[in-house]
């Protein structure tokens, strides 16, 4: 994410900072430890929400040095990649110090504005005329390999079993069991779509 926060006392008088964080369930603390380990045990792991931990990176160096080779080296194979691409270009900014100038901000912004959730309320107060850059749209992605599924459907996937009143049946209930797998929809980054498989 790309953070853009009023700071009177800079030139600009504004802050940028890039973070670099995985949310999971508590329970997954485990998975936390193991990818800071993978990543030279720098982050930090934190409380995040009531039964959620958060691995993080706010180091410009780390996350150029660490976060942005590796994401190159093994891409990401969904929509979020068009996401990276921008966070990328902001980090490369960054380092040039671009970040420190009024032309550099408000490109900052732009690519902000398509990223993730957009910009807040303040943001569009004070970028009023902002045009949002392009997001670089992903096509033609195909799975990479079988492994990368299960890493996949570890944070986007849902495995269920539903009951459900059913005055038809002997019992008065019927079963369904279920597995989805989460996304975006391509088509309006509002909407959300998933995909599913369910057997009585």
């Amino acid at each position: 994410m790309v953070i853009v926060r009023k700071a009177p006392k800079n030139r600009t008088s504004w802050l940028v900072i890039v973070i670099f964080s995985i949310n999971l369930h508590e329970r997954d603390i485990s998975i936390l430890e193991n990818i800071q380990a993978y990543f030279g045990g720098v982050g930090s792991i934190k409380k995040s929400g009531k039964n959620t931990l958060k691995y993080r990176i706010e180091s410009l160096e780390l996350i150029s040095n660490l976060i942005i080779p590796h994401f190159d080296k093994y891409p990401l194979a969904t929509q979020k990649l068009g996401g990276y691409l921008l966070f990328k270009t902001v980090v490369e900014m960054m380092k040039a110090k671009e970040h420190l100038t009024e032309s550099g901000v408000n490109k900052i912004v732009a690519m902000k504005a398509s990223m993730n959730n957009g910009l807040s309320a303040d943001l569009c107060a004070a970028f009023p005329n902002l045009k949002p850059v392009s997001r670089p749209l992903v096509e033609n992605k195909k799975v990479p390999h079988e492994q990368w599924i299960a890493g996949f459907v570890s944070g986007e996937g849902c495995f269920k079993v539903i009951v459900a009143k059913a005055s038809n049946n002997k019992v008065g209930f019927r079963v369904l069991i279920g597995f989805q797998v989460y996304q975006h929809c391509a088509h309006n980054p509002r909407m959300w779509g998933g995909g599913q498989v369910m057997r009585n």
